[in-house]
């Protein structure tokens, strides 16, 4: 199968959507179909989770314009045009932006079917940001087009709850977005841990959180609880790791620990990546996500991965999974209900063990190969072939299955 993705951009920065597509397009190349990946623009001097060119079953294009991508772009038309030329079905990733309609008029003019996913964009927080001039742009402009999808690609039954309110009647399913397995599997150099974030000792807790320092995520909440057990557990120590893009904020945290009394025990060792990134999930006692609001949560997934008990906010998709399958503890509120979680994982061993056996087995699901065959029997689906048997579960089936379709 020729499968055409459309993204806004490619960026390291650009959060979990990024992550979980480079995942995903390995995956698929892997399955045996020719995978190709059109970034819509990109910015000056920024760190990509995929280079350009053909690596394997996997092209990456140029991107279509430098720069933000506005509402309109007669560049981006023309890019995309091209790109569906050869494709059997565009998998378009994100709204709000021209690459949509991009995608929804190419589709149209070469007959191909196309699938949405909104990336958390249409939920209700998210829609709830310059509310009046987002339900002007989805009236006016997106809603007809994501009505002429072929289908609405959920990531979780959170973000199908928040898209069925806006009446959106193309077909939905649900599919979570994939976890890149290799990051459990890197050999991690002796000393990386501490190189990030020297001053924790061997025998130390660590408290994690890792992603985007923004508003959103609600850091504050955590900083206000962890200074609030600080005097219990001496040897904890929190770690925010993530790109230190609201330099505001950044600070606004340093003056909560610096009130607190642990601002030597907090560290914030910026973007972590590789044999680092690998490093922190495997020093971490547990993960926190305080987030009032994740479509999926990327590097929740990623903590389950490694086996660490999560903590996280009712406001993050995965919430209710962790709950159901023991890996965590789900809390709704603020600081003061955030306490007792922090404090039950801290000092209780057994219930960590308990949550790692759990957290593995959960991860299961997230696994690129697994959830690229879930994929593919959607994108049949679409193109009107007969339900094919789930495979997804063994990738050389999968394969083996696509060489004999093309």
């Amino acid at each position: 199968m020729r499968i055409l993705h459309v993204i806004i951009r490619l960026g390291e920065d650009c959060g979990g959507p990024t992550h979980g597509l480079a995942a995903l397009a390995r995956a698929q190349a892997t399955m045996g179909d020719e995978v190709t990946i059109l970034p819509c623009c990109t910015l000056e001097g920024e760190k990509k989770v995929l280079e350009q060119g053909l690596q394997g079953g996997l092209l990456v294009l140029p991107p279509a314009i430098r720069g933000n991508l506005g509402l309109y772009s007669p560049a981006v038309d023309r890019a995309v045009l091209r790109a569906a030329a050869n494709a059997d079905i565009i998998h378009v990733h994100g709204t709000w932006r021209c690459h949509l309609m991009a995608a929804s008029r190419a589709a149209r003019k070469l007959g191909v079917p196309w699938v949405v996913r909104p990336a958390g964009n249409l939920g209700r927080i998210p829609r709830s940001i310059k509310r009046f001039s987002k339900w002007l742009y989805l009236t006016l402009i997106e809603r007809r087009a994501i009505e002429r999808a072929s289908a609405l690609h959920c990531c979780t039954a959170k973000e199908l709850e928040e898209v069925r309110e806006l009446g959106l009647h193309p077909r939905h399913f649900i599919i979570p977005q994939p976890v890149e397995d290799a990051l459990a599997a890197i050999d991690v150099p002796a000393g990386e841990f501490e190189s990030a974030c020297p001053g924790i000792g061997p025998g130390d807790d660590v408290v994690l959180y890792l992603g985007r320092l923004t508003a959103i995520k609600q850091l504050e909440v955590l900083v206000e609880a962890f200074t609030r057990i600080a005097r219990r557990f001496l040897a904890a120590h929190l770690v925010l790791a993530g790109p230190l893009e609201d330099r505001q904020l950044c600070e606004r945290l340093r003056h909560l620990a610096r009130e607190g009394g642990v601002a030597q025990r907090m560290h914030m060792p910026g973007l972590v990546r590789g044999a680092t990134k690998a490093a922190v999930f495997r020093r971490a006692t547990v993960f926190v996500q305080p987030s009032r609001h994740e479509n999926f949560g990327l590097s929740t997934a990623e903590a389950l991965l490694f086996g660490r008990t999560c903590i996280v906010n009712s406001g993050v998709a995965l919430s209710d999974e962790i709950a159901a399958a023991g890996a965590g503890i789900r809390y709704s509120g603020g600081a003061q209900e955030l306490v007792g979680p922090l404090e039950q994982a801290l000092s209780d061993a057994s219930f960590r063990e308990a949550c790692q056996r759990n957290a593995q087995r959960l991860s299961r699901n997230y696994r690129p190969g697994v959830v690229a065959g879930q994929l593919r029997r959607e994108y049949q689906q679409c193109l009107g072939h007969p339900p094919v048997a789930a495979a997804a579960a063994d990738p050389s089936a999968e394969a083996a299955t696509s060489r004999r379709r093309a």
